[in-house]
């Protein structure tokens, strides 16, 4: 099956929320890029293609990552970045347009998700594969009432049905890919009194899932089990809290999740918040990146 694998840096939300500053990011961010990158030249073997603005494009030619794409567009994100959205908000948007403009078939990679295998055949028989499924709570669970409330365009809500994750994305669907950009669209072009968390990632995740539900799609996960937010694991992060009465962990085990595939990735988004507050972990997260490092400049690869 030929596809093409996407990354995508659009820098719209940073200067939203950074007036008068230039484009930056942490060096361990551009680390977890780089390695990023280079793992899915070599695991999928698959054309890489970056969009991203000019902003973006002038800070990865700096850093010296541009070289490593085989396709880039400027145009989309560039064109996107004249309209008067909030991006600071909705800050995965850029992605968004991206997923709905991209042809399929096609593989989506955050920028911190790492591959370790190629892709099992079995992906391509699906019209969705993504990273797994969510159970929202906190300041990222939606009612039909919120709905209601902020008068949110959409018809094909679903309080109680899980959320896929979208940090892994292959698509092959045109409908799906229409649907799920159109319904996006509506949702982020419309004036609100404001934007709570749940409302931006009901543009990005939650629609994808509820198109793909209305459309009956076939849709596939990496994970046999799902992400819990704002779970007790990832406040305490420390020896034998998982000892505590009534403890919540990160990861639920659901045995109606049926469609997982098996594939070897490193998602360091579980990672970062930890990364930026605590310099021991930091460092030897950065220094497993940079051993990964040399094995490609060695050519090689475990």
């Amino acid at each position: 099956m030929e596809y093409k694998v996407i990354f995508v840096n659009w820098t719209a939300p940073f200067f939203n929320r950074n007036v008068k500053k230039e484009f930056h990011l942490p060096e361990y961010e551009i680390l977890i890029n780089k390695v990023a990158i280079l793992n899915a030249k070599k695991y999928l073997k698959a054309p890489v293609k970056l969009y991203t603005d000019d902003a973006g494009y002038s800070y990865y030619q700096e850093k010296k990552l541009i070289k490593l794409f085989d396709e880039i567009d400027t145009d989309t994100l560039n064109e996107y970045n004249k309209k008067t959205l909030d991006a600071g908000k909705w800050w995965t948007s850029g992605k968004s347009i991206v997923i709905g403009k991209e042809e399929p078939p096609f593989l989506f990679l955050d920028n911190d998700f790492i591959v370790r295998t190629s892709l099992p055949p079995k992906i391509f028989s699906y019209d969705l594969v993504h990273t797994h499924w969510e159970l929202h709570r906190g300041n990222y669970y939606v009612s039909e009432q919120d709905i209601k409330d902020y008068d949110v365009p959409i018809n094909n809500f679903n309080e109680r049905m899980l959320m896929p994750n979208t940090s892994f994305v292959y698509l092959n669907s045109k409908e799906l890919q229409s649907k799920y950009l159109s319904e996006h669209l509506k949702v982020v072009n419309k004036k609100y009194k404001d934007i709570p968390e749940w409302l931006w990632l009901l543009s990005d995740q939650g629609i994808l899932g509820y198109c793909a539900r209305e459309l009956k799609s076939r849709v596939g996960c990496l994970e046999k089990k799902a992400y819990l937010a704002y779970s007790e694991q990832q406040v305490l992060w420390q020896k034998g809290a998982d000892n505590v009465c009534g403890f919540s962990p990160m990861w639920v085990g659901i045995d109606q999740i049926k469609s997982n595939i098996q594939f070897k990735y490193w998602h360091i988004w579980w990672y970062k918040h930890l990364m930026a507050k605590d310099k021991i972990f930091r460092d030897d997260t950065v220094k497993e990146l940079n051993n990964i490092l040399k094995l490609h400049e060695n050519k090689s690869l475990i």
